[in-house]
């Protein structure tokens, strides 16, 4: 998949420049429902036969249902095929997948929880129009699948319950009694991984509640939780096929480890005299992701990392001069005088730099780049999605 837009720009008029962005985040592709592996069928299984009772008008009792699973166990590839067979049913209309962030959500080629219910960033209510807009959406869906449910607090469960219910039965005022309006929803993920952002450590859903300390939001979003009564905890590893990596992995996930595990992982530091020679000019090594603890060490580093991409290509390094808008459009004068004005304080402020935005971006053909918000949900162009530029063009 190929985007083409003015991912960077000069503000110079004819001498502006467009990168080509080359995404290489696709969702995945769905397995054969005979490839299944047994705990993958047992799931499959189960939605497969409510789905049925469904479309044959028999009307089972709500689905609520939670797919757990260690990182490798195959979610995710799980959950393109219980989509592909909504497809084969002539039943897509009715399914919706959601994902906290869009990396997650368009792995599963799905949207974010944010979108879906059109929550403000910044809080507050939805306009009247907003709503408008979402009950047109929510009509006629029946079954909602969560993928990352680690990343999602009571709180946001609750109000995403309240939202759904109100926009399915808008002349209902009962409607935010009844659970995300009596729609089927699956939640899939792993505890172990990320948790909600920003939050409190009793925020993610597993947690349970004071009665005497928490808020009303949060006690919903709990009580929400406790009505999943279906589970089938995903088991077998197909990502990992190390035995004694595997044996590692499962006993950090459980939070169990011996001294031989740990003694493992510290021979994978690179000044202990016991880790292995690395290469990092080399695959894979020299493709790898590396997270950067300052904003002001990425910077550098990306910096960096373009001129000697530039010279491995030889070709020239593009020094474009910052482009920034703020909601889709571009600063006006006042607002970018703020910018201007903001101080360079802080430690590690780069002296190029105002407001953590940078006053110019260095890129080469062939560099690796990383989306850091979400521009096209529906062209998988989503916050942590990666590429490389592949072209650049003269703006006319």
């Amino acid at each position: 998949m190929e985007l083409s837009q003015a991912i960077f720009d000069t503000e110079k008029g004819d001498t502006g420049l467009i990168a080509d962005l080359v995404s290489e985040v696709t969702a995945l592709r769905a397995a054969k429902p005979n490839e299944l592996l047994e705990d993958q069928w047992q799931e499959y299984d189960i939605i497969d036969w409510h789905l049925e009772q469904y479309l044959s008008g028999r009307c089972p009792q709500k689905l609520r249902m939670i797919i757990p699973g260690e990182a490798g166990v195959g979610k995710s590839k799980t959950i393109q095929t219980i989509t592909e067979n909504f497809v084969d049913r002539h039943a897509a209309s009715i399914l919706v997948k959601a994902a906290y962030t869009g990396l997650a959500a368009s792995v599963i080629d799905g949207q974010t929880l944010h979108h879906l219910a059109m929550l403000p960033l910044q809080g507050g209510k939805q306009s009247v129009q907003t709503m408008k807009a979402l009950e047109a959406y929510w009509q006629g869906k029946q079954y909602l699948i969560i993928d990352k449910m680690s990343m999602v607090s009571h709180e946001m469960f609750a109000k995403l319950s309240g939202i759904i219910s109100r926009v399915k039965t808008p002349n209902d005022r009962t409607s935010t009694n009844k659970p995300f309006s009596g729609l089927n929803v699956i939640l899939v993920g792993d505890f172990h991984q990320f948790p909600p952002v920003a939050a409190k450590p009793s925020a993610p859903l597993y947690c349970p509640c004071n009665p005497e300390k928490d808020m009303d939001n949060k006690m919903v979003g709990r009580k929400l939780y406790e009505q999943f009564d279906v589970i089938v905890r995903l088991k077998t590893q197909v990502r990992v096929t190390d035995p004694h990596w595997l044996d590692v992995l499962q006993h950090i996930w459980h939070g169990n480890c011996s001294d031989e595990h740990i003694t493992t992982l510290r021979e994978l530091v690179l000044t202990n005299e016991r880790c292995p020679v690395t290469d990092f000019s080399s695959p894979p090594w020299s493709e790898a992701l590396l997270v950067m603890p300052r904003h002001a060490v990425r910077m550098k580093w990306n910096s960096m990392s373009a001129k000697a991409c530039s010279l491995a290509q030889g070709l020239s390094l593009i020094n474009c001069p910052a482009f920034n808008t703020i909601q889709g459009r571009l600063l006006t004068l006042e607002e970018k005088f703020a910018v201007a004005a903001k101080p360079k304080t802080g430690r590690g402020r780069n002296r190029h730099e105002r407001a953590g935005l940078a006053d110019e971006v260095d890129i080469a053909i062939g560099m690796e780049v990383m989306v850091t918000f979400n521009v096209s949900m529906d062209l998988d162009v989503a916050n942590g999605a990666h590429g490389h530029i592949e072209d650049t063009l003269k703006r006319r």
